[in-house]
C-alpha cells in the first residue's frame, strides 16, 4: 500500500511547476553566493583570508602574524615610492602613505556634485591618481582594518571591553575564544551569514515545493471519493497509515534532492577550504558589536551540518502539517485557505531560526538566552507537528471501531 500511495505523488505537471519555481529561486536567490560573492569592498578582505589559509593552514600563530606584518611594511614602502614619484604627490607635497591618508581625511565631505568646483576638480584628480594603484591602496587599508580588529584579542579583558554582551556571555565567549585560542582561526567575516541566508532561501523553496506536491494528492482522492471505495476493504481501512508513511518518505526524498541540487555548486567554490576552520575567528569582527561569535567551538563544516539538520527538522515539520491539511480538506479551495497561512507561519519561523543560526545575534537566542535555542525550537516544532500529523491515523482507527 505504501508503494501505491507513494506513486501518487509522481505528478508530472506539479513536478514541472516545482522545477520551474526552483530554477527561478536558484537564479535570483541562491546562485548569488556561487557567482557574485565576495564583491565590493570585502573582496580584498577575502583575498587575504584565502591567501593566509593556503599558506598558514586553519589558524595563525604569532610568527605568522609577524610574517604578514613584514609584508605589509613592504607594501607601504612601495606605495610611499609611488606617491613620492607621482605628479599628484609632488604638487601637494605628499611623500608617504601616512601623509596621503591625512590629506584625504581633510578633504571636504559630502556629495561631489554639491561641492564647489575647485573641490570637485580635486576629487577628480584624486580618483585619477588612485585608480591605477587601487589594488595597492586597498590591500593596505584592508590589512590595517584586520589588524585593528585583531588587537581586541590581545587579552580577554580587551575583548569584552565595550561589547554589547552581558556578563554570562562575556565569560562563555572568553572561555571559547581564549582557552583553546580559537580566535586565531581563519574564517572570513559574513561567510556563515551569507551561506545561512542562502540556505534559508533554499528552505523557503522547499516548503513551497512540499505545499504543492503533498496535500493536493489527498484532496483529489477525497473529491473523487476514492477513500470511500478503499474503505470497503480491510486493507483499505489502513490507507491513512500508508499515506502517512508515503508522505514522510516523499518529503525526505524531496528535501534531500533539492538540498543536493542547490548545495552541489558549493563544492566548486573557494569556500570549501574553510570547512575545517573553526567557527570563531579574528576575521569575524564586524558591526555586530561582538555578537557575531558563537558559543560552539566547532568547525565551519560542522556548523553547516547543523544548519542542514535544521532544514530537515523544519521541512519534516511542515510535511506533517501538510498531511493533516490534506486529510481534512474537502476541496482545493479549502486546502489553499489552510496551506497559505501555514506556509506564511513556517516562513516567518524559518527566518527567526536561520538568521545568524547558532550565533549570539540570533533572535531566538536573544529572546530566550538559551544556547542552541534554534535547534531546540526546531525539535519542538517537529514534535508538535508530528502530534498534529498523526491525528488522522487515530481518527481513522476510531472510525473503524464505530
Amino acid at each position: 500500500m505504501v508503494k501505491v500511495e507513494f506513486k501518487k505523488f509522481i505528478q508530472p505537471i506539479v513536478i514541472g511547476v516545482v522545477c520551474l519555481i526552483s530554477f527561478v529561486s536558484y537564479q535570483y536567490n541562491i546562485n548569488f553566493i556561487y557567482t557574485f560573492w565576495p564583491n565590493g569592498g570585502i573582496t580584498e578582505f577575502y583575498n587575504f583570508s584565502h591567501e593566509w589559509h593556503d599558506r598558514f593552514g586553519i589558524s595563525m600563530s604569532d610568527g605568522d602574524f609577524e610574517v604578514v606584518a613584514n609584508e605589509h611594511r613592504e607594501r607601504v614602502k612601495k606605495v610611499d615610492s609611488i606617491i613620492k614619484e607621482s605628479e599628484f604627490g609632488k604638487e601637494r607635497g605628499i611623500n608617504t602613505y601616512k601623509e596621503f591618508k591625512t590629506y584625504e581625511s581633510e578633504l571636504p565631505e559630502g556629495s561631489v556634485l554639491e561641492l564647489p568646483k575647485l573641490d570637485q576638480e580635486e576629487r577628480q584628480e584624486l580618483r585619477e591618481f588612485i585608480q591605477p594603484n587601487e589594488k595597492a591602496f586597498s590591500q593596505i587599508e584592508t590589512y590595517e582594518s584586520i589588524i585593528k580588529n585583531k588587537q581586541s584579542f590581545s587579552s580577554p579583558e580587551a575583548f569584552v571591553k565595550g561589547r554589547e554582551i552581558n556578563q554570562k556571555e562575556q565569560e562563555q565567549l572568553t572561555k571559547v575564544l581564549f582557552q583553546n585560542e580559537s580566535w586565531r582561526n581563519i574564517l572570513p567575516m559574513y561567510l556563515s551569514d551569507e551561506l545561512v541566508a542562502i540556505i534559508s532561501n533554499m528552505l523557503i523553496t522547499i516548503l513551497i515545493a512540499l505545499g504543492l506536491l503533498l496535500p493536493s494528492v489527498f484532496v483529489r482522492d477525497t473529491m473523487l471519493k476514492i477513500k470511500a471505495t478503499q474503505w470497503s476493504s480491510k486493507r483499505g481501512r489502513k490507507i491513512v497509515k500508508s499515506q502517512y508513511i508515503s508522505t514522510q518518505l516523499w518529503s525526505l526524498l524531496t528535501i534531500t534532492v533539492m538540498l543536493g541540487i542547490f548545495l552541489y555548486p558549493l563544492k566548486n567554490t573557494e569556500f570549501t577550504r574553510y570547512f575545517s576552520s573553526g567557527l570563531n575567528s579574528f576575521l569575524g569582527e564586524s558591526w555586530f558589536q561582538g555578537r557575531n561569535y558563537s558559543f560552539l567551538d566547532i568547525t565551519f563544516g560542522s556548523w553547516l551540518c547543523l544548519v542542514i539538520l535544521l532544514v530537515y527538522l523544519v521541512g519534516m515539520s511542515f510535511s506533517h502539517i501538510l498531511f493533516f491539511i490534506g486529510q481534512t480538506s474537502r476541496n482545493y479551495l479549502n486546502m489553499l485557505m489552510k496551506v497559505i497561512p501555514m506556509l506564511t507561519v513556517f516562513i516567518m519561523l524559518s527566518s527567526l531560526i536561520f538568521n545568524h543560526a547558532f550565533y549570539l545575534e540570533n533572535k531566538i537566542y536573544q529572546w530566550t538566552g538559551i544556547v542552541n535555542s534554534e535547534l531546540y525550537v526546531s525539535l519542538l516544532l517537529l514534535v508538535v507537528s508530528v502530534g498534529i500529523g498523526i491525528t488522522p491515523i487515530f481518527m481513522s482507527k476510531k472510525r473503524e471501531l464505530i
